[in-house]
């Protein structure tokens, strides 16, 4: 069994050679690796073209400007090297699989002919679970609360939701069901979406994007699972950063309101109230976003 495996990279050198070696090392699961570079001012590019030439499997790399993660999908996606009919990874360049998950994800994936998606458990590198790996898919209710109270969300009230991955400190455990899970890590099946077509939505920039592939899924009758194996890493932030940049704190909150409007939508008040209470929360960490990168400069300047 094996999977196409795309990637999305920007200003990723500091992670791409981890990424790559580990899958590398289960290289009889991999069809070939094809990477869109979103414009890297770094040596990402220059990084993975020389890794390429000592990889076990094809590697292509499409060069692009900043056109955003789902466009960046669905561009390595209609690479040649891609064979439409296998399942298709989606990974980042901050991930490093754990050994052995790619294989136990295809076969999560071939167990049952109605999982349309599947991932694996994540950690990041303190060893706590990625709170992104298990999600809920947001409700109405709990959507319009998230809009206006962000990190400031009661956890009960979280699509994120951490508590469901288990087995991550104890070892891996079965597979079993999802609702919703990381683009970061997601394992497609090509009878519900196939990479020439594109894996996810493109009108989302950033953020958003795998939420919505997860409710699609949903509606068309589609299992998400996650696979049971033992914790891949995923180094968070390394190409948006903390806080994020003034483009990506937009594209956050333009996926918030988008996912809202296609999904929840029941129009009227509510969906004004949803709507202001973004733009309040958009406005604010937009100004508190740009002092600390403000400080931050200076502290810099100063050393």
């Amino acid at each position: 069994m094996k999977a196409n495996v795309l990637c999305v990279t920007y200003n990723s050198a500091s992670t791409i050679d981890a990424m790559m070696a580990s899958l590398a090392a289960q290289s009889q699961s991999v069809r070939s690796l094809v990477i869109t570079d979103n414009g890297s001012s770094d040596a990402t590019v220059s990084r993975v073209t020389a890794i390429a030439r000592s990889m076990p499997f094809p590697v292509g790399i499409v060069k692009s400007s900043n056109v955003g993660f789902a466009a960046g999908v669905l561009a390595a996606g209609q690479h040649s090297l891609v064979d439409a009919s296998l399942p298709t990874l989606c990974i980042n360049p901050d991930l490093e699989l754990a050994a052995g998950a790619l294989p136990a994800m295809l076969s999560c994936l071939y167990s049952d002919d109605r999982v349309g998606v599947v991932t694996a458990p994540l950690v990041g590198i303190d060893g706590e679970p990625d709170s992104a790996s298990v999600r809920k898919l947001p409700k109405s209710g709990t959507a319009s609360v998230y809009a206006v109270l962000g990190r400031l969300t009661p956890k009960r009230l979280r699509y994120n939701n951490l508590g469901m991955q288990e087995g991550t400190h104890s070892g891996p455990i079965s597979s079993y069901a999802i609702e919703a899970t990381t683009g970061a890590l997601m394992l497609v099946n090509p009878s519900f979406r196939s990479a020439d077509v594109g894996l996810f939505d493109t009108q989302y920039w950033m953020y958003g994007e795998d939420l919505q592939l997860c409710e699609d899924a949903r509606v068309l009758g589609w299992k998400i699972m996650i696979a049971g194996v033992a914790p891949s890493l995923h180094i968070k932030g390394v190409s948006s950063g903390w806080p994020r940049s003034a483009r990506s704190n937009k594209a956050f909150h333009d996926a918030l309101r988008m996912y809202y409007d296609k999904n929840l939508s029941k129009g009227g008040m509510t969906d004004h109230l949803v709507h202001a209470g973004i733009l309040v929360r958009y406005a604010l960490t937009h100004l508190v976003g740009g002092i600390v990168r403000k400080k931050r400069d200076i502290l810099e300047g100063v050393d």
